[in-house]
C-alpha cells in the first residue's frame, strides 16, 4: 500500500512500518486500514473494551497530525 500526500513519519512513528508489518509495529494504532485507491480509512474495532491510553496518545497525537482520522465502531452481540 502506498499512502502518497501522507508524510512518512510523524512523531517518530513510521507509517510505511505499521503498513508493512503491522504485527510488530502497530501498537496503539486502529484495527483497520482500509485503502479505496483515493482514501485511507482508519477503523478501531471495540466490544466491551474502552481506548486504551496508547491508543488515545497515537489517535490524538500522530493521527491527527497526519491530517486522518479514526472512526471507533462498536460491535454489539444480539
Amino acid at each position: 500500500m502506498s499512502c502518497q500526500g501522507l508524510p512518512h513519519t510523524c512523531g517518530g512513528v513510521s507509517l510505511d512500518a505499521v503498513l508493512k508489518d503491522p504485527l510488530n509495529n502497530s501498537a496503539g494504532w486502529p484495527d483497520i486500514f482500509a485503502y479505496d485507491g483515493e482514501k485511507l480509512r482508519l477503523i478501531e474495532v471495540k466490544t466491551t473494551d474502552k481506548l486504551r491510553e496508547s491508543q488515545k496518545y497515537t489517535y490524538m497525537n500522530i493521527i491527527r497530525e497526519i491530517g486522518l482520522s479514526v472512526e471507533v465502531v462498536q460491535v454489539i452481540k444480539k
